[in-house]
């Protein structure tokens, strides 16, 4: 089988309705990984905001900001900051 890099957004996704982490979700990311492929989060969210569920489901990697971050094997590997210029 072919190693896959797999990305989920958070809400709607990973989480329920609810806010919540299913127990189903739980077991289907750790069986994607169980069998090699490496599982991302990708959302609109900053770190800090799923630092907790990044955890929960042993992932380290993630596409933040809309794709203003990006972090792969816990190294930011590409960012880009908005700076507004003072005048």
């Amino acid at each position: 089988m072919t190693k896959k890099l797999i990305f989920f957004d958070i809400d709607g996704t990973l989480f329920d309705d609810e806010k919540k982490l299913p127990s189903s979700t739980k077991i289907a990311i750790g069986q994607l990984q169980d069998q090699g492929h490496e599982i991302a989060i990708a959302t609109g969210r900053s770190p800090f905001n799923f630092k907790e569920l990044q955890a929960e489901l042993n992932i380290d990697a993630y596409v933040s900001f809309n794709g203003q971050y990006v972090v792969h094997n816990n190294e930011v590997i590409y960012k880009n900051a908005i700076v507004i210029p003072r005048n």
